[in-house]
């Protein structure tokens, strides 16, 4: 079956909550209430989609979700009322002949209180098909490494970052870091000792500039930094 959903999550904030939002996983202020953004690039099998199941993974609480033009939208509950997952189901008389749509499914939802993981959403696709058949696609995979041929894609995903303010913060980081950019994007600067890190090229450049100054590109578990928002 070939793979045709082009799935990302983008997280709609208020720009003086997080800059440099992108159609794909954005980092996150943990222990926030975001909008999540599921969007569905394209059917299966040149069929119209007509239904996505995310799962709410744990922690994610205060789940809402919103009724989009692509479909209603419910949310699953276990015996104890935490959400655990949210459906969309497109009406069949609102199924277009071609796969030529492109669908944003937004929930609503508090944000675990976990600065530097990653949370997934594993989700489910349908699509009817002419014959009467239904085709799917799963994007549940939650290793983060390349998948086997056939087997189900990465699952949607967003990556959660401490909680912060215009100003300097004091951060120990519980887990390393290889990547300072997927964290640390909308910073003017980090520091660690005497090495820093800037996703902005004119504080970078300082940096290099700057004697005694060496740069930062990686952080161990329980290293202790400041950084500027």
């Amino acid at each position: 079956m070939r793979r045709a959903l082009l799935v990302g999550l983008c997280l709609l904030v208020p720009a003086l909550a997080l800059a440099h939002i992108s159609g794909n996983a954005s980092p996150l202020a943990a222990n926030s209430t975001q909008e999540i953004t599921l969007n569905v690039g394209h059917g299966c099998e040149g069929a119209d989609t007509s239904f996505v199941r995310t799962v709410i993974p744990a922690g994610v609480t205060n789940v809402r979700a919103m009724t989009s033009d692509f479909g209603r939208a419910t949310v699953e509950k276990d015996m104890t009322g935490n959400a655990i997952a949210v459906n969309w189901v497109r009406a069949d008389a609102d199924l277009i002949p071609e796969d030529t749509n492109f669908y944003k499914l937004v929930i609503r939802a508090r944000l675990p209180n976990a600065p530097f993981t990653t949370v997934f959403f594993p989700t489910e696709q349908r699509c009817k098909l002419e014959d009467g058949g239904v085709a799917i696609s799963l994007w549940t995979d939650t290793t983060g490494m390349p998948v086997d041929a056939g087997a189900p894609e990465a699952a949607p995903s967003i990556v959660l970052v401490p909680a912060h303010k215009n100003g300097w913060h004091q951060i120990t980081v519980p887990v390393a870091v290889s990547n300072m950019a997927v964290y640390f994007s909308d910073a003017q600067i980090v520091w660690r000792g005497n090495q820093a890190y800037s996703p902005v090229a004119s504080v970078n450049a300082l940096i290099s500039t700057t004697p005694g100054v060496t740069g930062l590109t990686a952080l161990a578990a329980n290293d202790q930094i400041w950084v500027k928002y």
